[in-house]
């Protein structure tokens, strides 16, 4: 199996604040929006950005399984 593309999905604490960055600093543009949820692009890479759930802790690094994994 070849992979050929990823697209992360990064939570934060300040969705504006990120957006910021990842725009004005890094040259990335948002392509989409929607409250809590950003999706962002700069030439082949793009990355999403999450406010996180509120009834999940967000204190720490997580990582994320797909529905059914342990």
């Amino acid at each position: 199996m070849r992979l050929t593309n990823l697209v992360p999905m990064l939570r934060v604490h300040d969705l504006e604040e990120s957006i910021h960055f990842y725009r004005d600093l890094l040259g990335f543009r948002c392509t989409e929006r929607m409250e809590g949820w950003a999706s962002l692009q700069k030439d082949d890479v793009e990355l999403m950005l999450a406010l996180p759930n509120e009834h999940e802790p967000f204190d720490i690094p997580t990582m994320s399984t797909p529905s059914g994994s342990k």
